[in-house]
């Protein structure tokens, strides 16, 4: 990639399931139909976070190999308080990623299941962080996201 001057701007889609998580509607996709579909919509990267999971990332590296989007690595984890998206560097090692998912509390006996909790989310955030990676707290408004998990013990707006 040549050097340039001043800012550059990517457009990435930091929130990527795949059939990993029990969410996504299509069982019998491929990891290159969500390659092609990133490409369609004219990303230049994607984070695979499946839920408690790392479970496709190289299947995504692979189906990604000879095209120009690019894979982060990652995973979202429940963790008491909210989801939390850990996303690694592209060249990141897989167990490394699985590493950081284990200190944050899920056990490989959970991997892949959504209701597993890690532990609380400013211990999460801290781990993916000492891991190499970045935190981002994950739909923050929605239901599961940390402003409105009152059932965890966190404040909740209104």
């Amino acid at each position: 990639m040549a050097k340039t001057s001043g800012s550059q701007f990517y457009s990435i889609d930091f929130h990527v399931h795949t059939p990993a998580s029990n969410d996504y509607k299509d069982k019998d996709a491929l990891a290159s139909d969500i390659v092609q579909k990133a490409i369609d919509s004219k990303l230049d990267a994607i984070v695979i976070t499946d839920h408690n999971t790392f479970a496709w990332v190289e299947k995504m590296r692979e189906a990604a190999r000879d095209t120009s989007i690019i894979i982060f690595p990652g995973f979202e984890i429940n963790s008491n308080g909210g989801h939390v998206l850990g996303v690694f560097d592209p060249s990141a090692k897989i167990d490394d990623v699985e590493t950081a998912l284990i200190r944050c509390g899920i056990d490989k006996k959970d991997y892949g299941v959504e209701t597993a909790l890690g532990y609380p989310i400013e211990e999460v955030f801290s781990v993916i962080a000492d891991s190499g990676g970045i935190a981002i707290a994950a739909h923050v408004d929605k239901e599961k996201g940390f402003l409105r998990t009152i059932d965890q013990g966190v404040a909740t707006i209104q």
